[in-house]
């Protein structure tokens, strides 16, 4: 203790020695742990004396190692996190300036297709299992030298050193082929996922880690624009093309608000026997209220919902106001029926059913008072899934229809297989019957077709009295189009349903 005060009491004299350093040392019983040595020269009077402060610092160093690892890792899937990644793209940006172009990489953006479908319908818990399983899936194609990171939500990046444009497609083509045949199996159900990738490659015109990051969004956006599931590499004049994507931005937030506002309409087109023209059932089209209060016809909008993932959005607003519509008009006209337009993510959404189910418990409208439709390309594209969700349509008493019939080149293949009650023959076949005998034959063929399999048909574009008539001599159930009546845009629809019998 004498010592101990001595040295404490010292004034060490300026310019004394100091040595820190750590070494690794191995304990009596074995094993290597850090050793910190802290040395330091001091004169007590007169006399030259040197300290040393000896500490075991592997619990240190270990909680820092965590704390480091926390700071640049994604807790989740234990990726490197946005933060490390624009660091370290920071880093290459400016390598790769100061090497001229000598040395190229690449920088892949990618985005998952329906991550945002998984956790509205199956919940987070089952979104966050996504998200490990896609970091496994990536990682196996991974070199050790490429970067992999998640950026946040259901967006990854992956950066690949030393590669040109060849290769940097290569990859990504792997990656979206990869992601496209996972199936995500949660509890009893199944769902695709799939990506869209856009790629950047390090060029002399980028100018900072932000610019490049932009590429690659933009190449990925792009992608998303040419259907999803899809590689886009980052050109020149793409930059021209974000006017387009930030009108369909501005139609997304017009989209949303006319959700929200009510400031989408019904249209009702009415469906009529083709041997009486009495009415069976009216089509609910969908209509956008526009700035200045004129009507926006749904290729305006749809496209851009169908981009930003609105549709199924858009699908509860219809549902829900066509049959509130429905209950208020049956009370003075109890045979009206309806029939409604489903999309591609309807048909894929198991909790759309619960919803129509407590929708008609709701109004007390008889299931048998609606009919959805869904066009050809969805139900074959989604063959297994649209046979299911159908057959559950009709379990519960609804009625279903195959919209634009005929434009598949698979159509009589698997009409047999779809439960559907009708069969809506494309109106490409139906405008020009008067004319094109070829036309006349194929809508001829397909009403006896569907006759066989016990579906009823309905013709959409009868635009004359003599399209009429060839349609009832071909036998075909029900007709619709512009010489039957067009569309009527109205709050709640106002048409009088002539007595007979429902389809």
């Amino acid at each position: 203790m004498q010592f101990v005060r001595r040295l404490y009491g010292a004034d060490p004299l300026k310019g004394a020695m100091r040595f820190s350093s750590v070494v690794s040392a191995q304990r009596k019983i074995g094993g290597i742990f850090p050793l910190s040595i802290n040395l330091s020269e001091l004169r007590v009077d007169d006399r030259r004396l040197f300290v040393a402060i000896v500490e075991d610092i592997s619990e240190r160093q270990a909680m820092l190692q965590h704390l480091k690892h926390l700071a640049e890792h994604d807790s989740l899937t234990g990726l490197y996190n946005r933060q490390y990644f624009m660091d370290e793209l920071e880093r290459v940006v400016g390598r790769s300036a100061r090497k001229r172009g000598g040395i190229q990489h690449a920088l892949l953006y990618i985005d998952l297709d329906n991550f945002k479908f998984v956790n509205d319908t199956l919940g987070h818990l089952a979104g966050d299992k996504v998200l490990v399983e896609v970091t496994q899936m990536l990682q196996k194609r991974l070199r050790k030298s490429d970067l992999l990171a998640r950026l946040g939500g259901d967006e990854f990046a992956v950066l690949l050193y030393d590669v040109d444009l060849p290769q940097a497609e290569q990859a990504a083509e792997f990656y979206r082929l990869q992601l496209a045949d996972y199936v995500f199996k949660y509890e009893t159900k199944t769902l695709d996922v799939g990506c869209t990738i856009g790629v950047a490659m390090f060029t002399p015109d980028v100018n900072n880690k932000e610019d490049l990051l932009a590429r690659a969004d933009i190449a990925c956006h792009i992608a998303k624009r040419a259907g999803r599931n899809a590689v886009h590499v980052y050109q020149s004049d793409d930059k021209e093309n974000m006017t387009s994507m930030h009108a369909d931005m501005g139609w997304a937030r017009r989209i949303k608000q006319a959700i929200e506002n009510d400031h989408f309409v019904l249209a009702c087109q009415p469906i009529a026997f083709t041997d009486t023209l009495i009415v069976s059932s009216y089509e609910v089209l969908l209509r956008m209220r526009g700035e200045s209060d004129e009507f926006v016809m749904p290729a305006g909008f749809l496209p851009s919902a169908e981009r930003f993932g609105l549709m199924l959005d858009i699908d509860r607003w219809v549902i829900e106001h066509a049959v509130a519509s429905l209950a208020a008009l049956r009370k003075n006209t109890p045979l009206l029926r309806y029939s409604v337009n489903l999309s591609a993510k309807a048909v894929c959404d198991p909790s759309l059913l619960e919803f129509i189910k407590e929708l008609l418990v709701r109004h007390a409208v008889e299931p048998g008072a609606i009919t959805f439709e869904i066009t050809e390309n969805i139900a074959i594209g989604n063959l297994s899934m649209a046979v299911q969700f159908m057959e559950q349509l009709r379990a519960l008493g609804c009625f279903t229809a195959l919209d634009d019939f005929g434009v598949g080149f698979s159509s009589f293949a698997y009409l047999k297989d779809l439960p559907v009650d009708y069969v809506k023959i494309d109106g490409s076949f139906v405008k020009d019957i008067e004319t094109n005998a070829l036309h006349r034959a194929m809508v001829k063929s397909m009403n006896e077709v569907s006759h066989a399999v016990g579906k009823k048909t309905v013709a959409e574009f009868v635009e004359s009295e003599r399209s009429l008539l060839m349609l009832r001599e071909i036998g075909v159930d029900c007709v619709q189009g512009y010489y039957i009546g067009k569309p009527m845009v109205i709050e709640v629809p106002q048409y009088r349903v002539q007595t007979g019998s429902g389809g």
